[in-house]
């Protein structure tokens, strides 16, 4: 008894320190660290030193992520959050106004939507951005804060511009940031770009909403939208001096839907059409006379979109783009504007052409150069002619066709050109060529990931058809199938004797880690996004793409609720929009259920050939995809309104049965439900305790964790899903219900999260982590109900479901928990971890089981016993240790959801975490690779050892037969 006593001491001691090696970081883990869809107004090269030429590409997201990436291999510099809370800067220039919660509601609310906007100034050393109530300056180079202003009474910037400041710039910026804001009547403010100090301010009394601002080199433009009662679809336009903002002149603008505002250095312009975009006005700021532009052109279709591109040179006229888009194709309007005049003529038009195609302005010495992307080709025009001055051939096509672009060009001698373009695709890919050449690409369409699921290696499930097929045929019939069968794989013969060199030769120089990644089994991720795209990642290649696929018919509403793997087949249940079915090895479609059906979920439930979906409404009815499909009689699902007020229980087959419902109390909202993983197996029944006694579990796979939320409590409720009995409940006051409460139910534990306080004696708050342990009884060695012979226990019959024995214990975290999900592995055998995820430290934690047993001992230290189940001294404070973290260093931005799925190695589980930003994939090992080799044994080293062996053999063998002969002669 004491030695096993000392053994199980040592093997704690070794699962308590064990990690991921330093050498496994960063090689068994892959990270896409993702900004968002770049958007074309906020996205271009600039110069962040005017000591270097080299420029880095910025932009603001449609995440509200503002970063810089490496142009040369597509990197991310750094990135901030303008969404979230920001960090600190050096100087905040001005508090926000405190307003009362209600009126600060009702404020916001007739403000709109957030607006976001990027700024720089070449050499300038800093960029600055605007995001709702905000304006920031940051640091060109490494995206540190300089300083932040806030709007006062929470009012969005609408419009915000750089000016030259006209002052010393030895002690002060070369650059002045203008800002519009306001609802009713808006505000002007100057600000120092160095400081963010008010140089001056301009507000409009007049009540007109405020649109936009412009700028030329001599003068400042304020545009307004006049009220519908007073003057419908007008603009005010009012000149403001540069000097001290003071109103020089103003005039009402007759005007259609507005398009664009733009400023260029010589002349600023409005411009806008009508319903029908067949022409364009355009006025030039300063002047009342208003340009039509005819767009209309025969035989190139019906015009469904038009943009506009200003091209502003400081050394040539301004000149406008217009990008007129139809069905089939695209063609550009080239304009020339005359500032003194204020007359828009048209230059020259270029071609039209039946593809998509987007286009760039690049500044050459002072002049505007307009780029032409299409997925075949890239075409450089000249400003002054139209003329293709040069033209570079793709080798790669973009993910949807061309979405918007940027150029920078750079002419070597008199008509030599370099290109670097920046494009962003319709299906949300970000690439970067080099005259044609893909340099890199970004995948930032994984920022939107909704949805995950693994697809298991399929090449063997064709095999074990035919093995299973001559398993249920006559013996005579079975063997010809399988001489056929044999016949038939003689032609893969060749190739295999073919490879087989290689193959033995790669068996001996593999390494351990590639090694490692054929044992754990073939298994693609693929993701759905909310932007209509599907994407396969290979986990075993750092996470890479290996397809992706655009959804049909896309739009803004359709949003991917779930994914579902099934014999190779990937189908996808998109809401408002249909079922897609893709193949999981080529992401070939397969087909296509166009139906603009609402849904919120899908559950997959078994059939009596093939596993059947049920779609949810919004007030939990589950209904299937089609009418022939059913579950197995008996089958039982659990369903949640949108509402969030009733949970109900369903039995579905040929009919659907509502069995029970669940209803919030009055004033509360059930916020998350949750059930056992539909993987989820368990190795033994019981635990065997230090004196050998059993502590038997409470294993039900029909078990709802089910969290009900108020204004400052919350309940936790455990119930059965087959008669809707309440197995367990827990009530918690004075807690945080706007936070994340997360929870998770495996085997028979569970565990959930949340800030509120500990001890109602106290008033202070803290982060806790609660767990739950359900057994049969109390008593080791006795099963309760089920124990008995005689007993007659029925799971569908609410009167006989026994409510198990629950050892509860919590402990204080250091950090808030979004998210929560259990490690999975084949069998079950290995231990397991909860892997949560951390938002304040942008991280994701495994957490080992063994340090939650709420079993541990409190206020004493541990008997002999209980030091053999591996128990030790309980702790209210569960340090988090740093060997837990998965992410290491590195910063997993906005995850929301982690999976797990188990691998062929009992002792590895796969990882990866998706949802609001960030994507990260990684494998673990809770009892550390047990069914492995370690690192070191010595292929190599076995293998030379063995040929030493057989060659020593060899030679000996012919010495020993002639001296056994020798020996015989001589008897």
């Amino acid at each position: 008894m004491r030695l096993n006593a000392l053994l199980s001491l040592f093997l704690s001691s070794i699962s308590s320190v064990h990690s991921i090696l330093a050498d496994e970081a960063y090689h068994i883990d892959y990270h896409h660290a993702l900004l968002g869809i770049p958007q074309a107004e906020t996205t271009f090269f600039h110069q962040p030193s005017a000591s270097s030429n080299a420029s880095l590409l910025y932009t603001i997201s449609e995440k509200a992520i503002i970063g810089a990436v490496n142009p040369k291999d597509g990197s991310v510099v750094w990135r901030q959050s303008l969404a979230d809370p920001l960090p600190e800067p050096a100087s905040v220039v001005e508090e926000a106004v405190k307003l009362p919660d209600e009126e600060q509601q009702k404020a916001l609310r007739s403000i709109g939507p957030a607006k976001a906007g990027l700024l720089a100034e070449e050499g300038s050393g800093f960029v600055v951005s605007y995001y709702g109530s905000a304006v920031s300056a940051w640091d060109a180079m490494n995206g540190k804060l300089a300083w932040q202003r806030l709007m006062p009474q929470g009012q969005h910037v609408k419009s915000a511009l750089l000016i030259p400041s006209g002052r010393d710039t030895s002690s002060s910026s070369a650059v002045d940031v203008l800002v519009l804001h306001g609802t009713e009547g808006g505000t002007v403010t100057r600000l120092d770009a160095s400081s963010g100090a008010v140089v001056w301010e301009y507000e409009d009394r007049s009540g007109a909403s405020p649109r936009y601002l412009a700028s030329t080199k001599n003068s400042i433009y304020y545009v307004s939208e006049q009220s519908a009662v007073l003057a419908a679809n007008s603009m005010k336009i009012v000149s403001l001096d540069t000097e001290n903002g003071r109103e020089d002149k103003g005039h009402v603008l007759k005007v259609d839907e507005v398009v664009t505002v733009t400023s260029c250095p010589n002349a600023a312009f409005i411009s806008g059409h009508g319903r029908s975009p067949r022409s364009m006005k355009v006025n030039v700021l300063g002047s009342d006379k208003v340009n039509t532009l005819n767009l209309e052109r025969s035989n190139d279709g019906e015009i469904e979109a038009v943009s506009i591109l200003p091209g502003c040179g400081d050394s040539s006229p301004s000149h406008i783009l217009v990008h007129v888009q139809t069905r089939d194709g695209a063609w550009a309007e080239v304009f020339n504007i005359d500032s003194e005049s204020a007359e828009v003529r048209k230059a020259y038009s270029l071609p039209y052409l039946k593809a998509k195609d987007a286009f760039a302005v690049s500044i050459i010495d002072g002049k505007p150069h307009f780029t032409r992307i299409t997925d075949v080709e890239i075409e450089l025009y000249s400003f002054a002619s139209g003329i293709v001055v040069a033209r570079w051939p793709r080798n790669q096509p973009s993910f949807g066709g061309p979405g918007h672009a940027q150029a920078e060009v750079v002419l070597r001698g008199q008509s030599n050109y370099a290109i670097r373009i920046s494009e962003v695709a319709t299906g949300g890919e970000w690439t970067l060529m080099r005259n044609g050449e893909l340099v890199w690409s970004r995948p930032e369409m994984l920022a939107h990931v909704v949805a995950a699921a693994w697809v298991d290696d399929v090449s063997g499930e064709a095999l074990a058809h035919e093995l299973d097929f001559e398993g249920h045929e006559n013996p005579l019939r079975a063997y010809t199938h399988r001489l056929k069968r044999h016949l038939r794989d003689l032609e893969y013969l060749p190739a295999w004797l073919q490879q087989l060199p290689s193959s033995v030769t790669s068996g001996l120089l593999t390494s351990k880690a590639e090694t490692e990644k054929g044992l754990l089994g073939h298994k693609l991720l693929v993701v759905a996004t909310s932007t209509g795209q599907h994407v396969a990642l290979d986990p075993a290649k750092a996470g890479a793409i290996k397809w992706k696929r655009l959804a049909q018919a896309a739009s803004d509403e359709a949003r991917a609720v779930s994914l579902y793997v099934h014999d190779g087949v990937v189908t996808s249940y998109v809401d408002r929009l249909g079922i897609m079915t893709i193949n999981a090895t080529d992401g070939r479609d397969i087909s296509f259920d166009q139906s603009d059906a609402h849904f919120t979920g899908v559950i997959i439930a078994p059939g009596p050939v093939a596993p059947v979906a049920y779609r949810i409404s919004r007030d939990g009815q589950p209904n299937t995809t089609a009418i022939s499909d059913v579950a197995r009689d008996g089958t039982y699902l659990v369903t949640r309104s949108a509402s969030g007020q009733e949970v109900q229980g369903w039995m579905v087959g040929r009919s659907n049965i509502k069995l029970w419902t669940f209803s919030s109390a009055a004033g509360s909202r059930i916020t998350n439900v949750v059930a056992r993983p539909a993987h989820d197996p368990v190795s033994s029944i019981g635990k065997v305790l230090g004196d050998r006694s059993v502590l038997y579990k409470y294993l039900s796979p029909n078990l709802v964790l089910i969290t009900s939320t108020k204004r400052d409590s919350f309940t936790i409720y455990l119930l059965d899903s087959i008669t809707g009995t309440i197995l367990y409940s827990a009530t918690h006051q004075d807690a945080d219900t706007s936070s994340p409460i997360p929870s998770v139910l495996s085997e028979n534990w569970f565990t959930y999260s949340f800030f509120g306080t500990s001890d109602a004696k106290s008033p202070s708050k803290c982060h806790q982590l609660v767990i739950v342990e359900l057994y049969e009884s109390p008593i080791p060695n006795d099963r309760g109900p089920l124990g008995s012979s005689s007993a007659n226990y029925s799971s569908f019959s609410p009167g006989s479901i026994t409510k198990p024995h629950t050892i509860t214990q919590s402990f204080v975290i250091t950090q808030p928990i979004s998210h929560m999900s259990v490690t999975q592995t084949a069998q079950g055998i290995t231990s397991r971890q909860l892997l949560c995820t951390l938002p304040d430290l942008n991280a994701i934690i495994a957490i080992p089981r063994y340090l939650l047993d709420p079993r541990r001992p409190v206020d004493r230290d541990p008997t002999r016993e209980e030091i053999e189940e591996g128990l030790f001294r309980y702790s209210p404070v569960l340090d988090l240790d740093p060997k837990f973290f998965l992410s290491h260093s590195r910063e997993v931005v906005g995850i929301q959801k982690i999976i797990s799925a188990p691998t062929l190695l009992e002792s590895t589980s796969l990882v990866f975490g998706f949802g609001g930003l960030d994507v990260f994939g990684t494998r673990v090992t809770p009892s550390k690779a047990f069914d492995v080799l370690g690192k070191g044994f010595n292929k190599l080293a076995l293998i030379g050892t063995v040929a030493a062996l057989g060659l020593g053999t060899a030679v000996l063998a012919p010495m020993v037969r002639r001296k056994a002969v020798e020996r015989g002669w001589r008897l």
